[in-house]
């Protein structure tokens, strides 16, 4: 899936932005939930897919979860759409 196949990438991207280990496992792992949720629900990616997959996130873990996977997506959204903002290491 699309989703999925830029995380490689963006993985040495975050690294060598030097963000946590910790960061770098949150923001992969939720374009990868979204992936399989988009999957199992048989779901194509777009704004009601994207809300029922945090409304669902919310829903199974909690409020606090859900704004976190949010926060996530919305980097992962803003990297792939201007792959220059916010790391220094794709300016070039």
């Amino acid at each position: 899936m699309i989703l999925t196949a830029l995380l490689p990438s963006w993985k040495l991207a975050l690294d060598a932005a030097n963000k946590s280990p910790k960061t770098i496992t949150s923001y992969l792992d939720t374009p990868k939930r979204l992936a399989a949720y988009l999957d199992r629900e048989g779901l194509t990616l777009g704004p009601a897919a994207i809300r029922r997959f945090l409304a669902g996130e919310r829903d199974r873990t909690s409020p606090a979860s859900a704004s976190k996977r949010y926060r996530n997506l919305c980097v992962y959204f803003r990297v792939r759409t201007e792959p220059r903002s916010g790391f220094p290491a794709l300016r070039g």
